[in-house]
């Protein structure tokens, strides 16, 4: 049943319940019955109007400034509503001044109310021509409507106190059982009226908390879909901030997220009419919310046991709620929102930005579980580079865009023997310091990886024979500077070179590579040699393959 309707039907038996009594008293007494009567036929009508106006002015003022905290296009839904309440509050105003008894001191009330309304009214059209209701606008609407409310109040007390009089009144002269019977009455109706305030806050409560459940379900099922769209982190963040601008548009807030350290915060998100807050938070375990894993409200930044990253700001105190974002129970950032010094984002706002950071946080998670699984698929778990399904992948990308390129075979020289001698964790340590040196001597845009045990396969695109030479050499170099620390056991490597040919596919190419490594290992190893076939530049073939190449290293 809808909540006018409620109204009407406690109304409708709160007048009964009043008529039955006056019929009663008339049984048993005429000065009693007369000023039943006089209360039914005159004052009631007039206190039904005047409590039907003051509950609808209630009701329309209240969602009304909700409405208008809204962004503009989630309003429309709210404006019907409005009207109804708006329509049925001048309705029952002016049955009420149809209806006044006209009692001492009831005019002026009657003027500040419909003064009030005039407040109002006038700052109603801007809040309807604006995107976003500025406060002032709001604040203007909520003071006229305080002032209507509190005019309406004692109107409705002028008509209270001669209703409760001539029930006194009716009282005193009934005795016996017609007496009683009066009380009984009169206590029915208190009974209704009171039954009648109550079934009204509650239904009004109840309406409210659905429709801010059925905003927030709305929330909660569109974010999904939005997410569920979502390939990246940074894709997440733009989704994030439209959600806290659609739900809160009026409130400031950012997005601060921790690096792959998880030692320092950097803002991915913010918004509001003032760019974000900008907390001075630099790291997560200096942050209250993510250290304990809990959202945080407060109230102002002044008290002694405020968040410290709140005090002493530029911009003066203010409130604030941070809500922790994490991935599989582990913190990853935080939602800061500010708000006006005692005056704290609400607990509407703080649930509606919990929902959001849960499935915000719910699907970075699953995009990074995503990401962790590609990148093991893709790489060899001991050095970090590509295996060799996905070199073939890459290469076949090269080839695909006609791209000429050279194929490095290298092998780490007597590598059996060292597991041998040192054993398997020195071997391991060996191939990591390998993998990290060739990473940092080859160029960019190569492509490395490891193709079995010791043995690696770096794919050079768009280079010459002469330059590739020339890196994969100074891979060799490197290497020897790497291990004058003493990490690992001394070692070296060989290469193979080989570069790609229209009629050879990429197989026959390594194959080629393979056999110049060979040529390599037979000649004393820690060398560079090229297939043969394929000539270099003089310059190349005058230098020493076991002799330094930094000296002629142009690339």
């Amino acid at each position: 049943m809808a909540q006018h309707t409620h109204v009407q039907l406690l109304w409708l038996i709160a007048i009964l319940a009043v008529v039955s009594v006056a019929f009663t008293g008339r049984l048993t007494s005429r000065d009693a019955s007369q000023g039943i009567h006089a209360s039914v036929t005159q004052i009631l009508p007039a206190a039904s109007a005047l409590a039907r106006s003051d509950q609808n002015s209630a009701a329309f003022s209240e969602l009304f400034v909700e409405t208008f905290k809204m962004a503009s296009a989630d309003r429309a839904p709210n404006f019907e509503t409005m009207t109804t309440f708006n329509v049925a509050r001048d309705k029952a105003w002016l049955d009420y001044k149809l209806l006044a008894v006209g009692f001492p001191g009831e005019k002026p009330l009657q003027a500040q109310v419909e003064a009030a309304r005039d407040v109002m009214y006038e700052a109603a059209p801007a809040l309807i021509a604006s995107l976003v209701g500025s406060p002032e606008d709001i604040a203007i609407f909520v003071s006229g409507s305080a002032d209507e409310a509190r005019s309406l109040a004692k109107l409705q007390a002028l008509y209270q106190a001669p209703i409760n009089k001539a029930l006194e009144s009716a009282d005193g002269e009934l005795s016996g059982s017609q007496s009683a019977a009066l009380m009984v009455a009169g206590v029915a109706v208190t009974i209704l009226m009171v039954a009648f305030s109550l079934r009204f806050r509650a239904v009004w409560r109840r309406e409210r908390i659905q429709g801010r459940e059925n905003r927030r379900n709305d929330l909660e099922s569109g974010l999904q879909r939005a997410l569920e769209m979502a390939r990246t982190e940074e894709g997440c963040f733009e989704l994030v901030r439209q959600a806290v601008q659609r739900s809160s548009p009026l409130l400031s807030s950012e997005l601060l997220v921790a690096d792959s350290s998880q030692a320092h915060f950097h803002q991915v998100m913010n918004t509001g009419p003032d760019g974000g807050p900008g907390c001075a938070v630099v790291a997560p375990d200096a942050c209250p919310a993510t250290s304990r894993g809990q959202t945080q409200r407060w109230s102002t930044s002044e008290a002694i046991d405020s968040c410290p990253n709140l005090q002493n700001r530029t911009t003066g105190p203010c409130s604030a709620v941070c809500v922790p974002v994490s991935i599989a129970g582990k913190t990853i950032g935080v939602v800061h929102a500010t708000g006006p010094d005692q005056h704290p984002p609400g607990m509407s706002t703080t649930a509606d930005l919990e929902v959001i950071v849960r499935k915000a946080g719910d699907r970075i998670g699953i995009l990074r579980a995503f990401s962790r699984t590609e990148a093991q698929a893709r790489t060899d778990p001991l050095t970090g580079l590509l295996n060799r399904r996905s070199l073939e992948t890459s290469v076949a990308d090269v080839e695909a865009v006609s791209q000429s390129f050279v194929v490095a075979y290298g092998d780490l020289d007597n590598f059996k023997l060292l597991n041998d001698i040192h054993g398997h964790d020195a071997g391991d340590r060996a191939l990591r310091l390998f993998a990290r040196v060739l990473r940092d001597s080859i160029r960019p845009n190569d492509i490395a990886a490891r193709y079995g045990g010791e043995e690696f396969v770096v794919v050079l695109p768009g280079c010459t024979l002469a330059d590739a030479y020339l890196v994969i050499d100074r891979v060799r170099t490197h290497l020897a500077d790497a291990q004058r620390g003493g990490v690992v056991p001394a070692f070296t490597v060989s290469f193979g070179l080989a570069p790609s040919v229209a009629d050879h596919t990429f197989a026959e190419i390594v194959e080629l590579a393979d056999a110049a490594l060979l040529r390599a290992k037979a000649e004393g190893r820690d060398r560079v040699v090229v297939a043969p076939g394929f000539a270099m530049t003089p310059e190349l073939e005058s230098v020493s393959t076991t002799a330094p190449i930094a000296a002629v290293a142009t690339s």
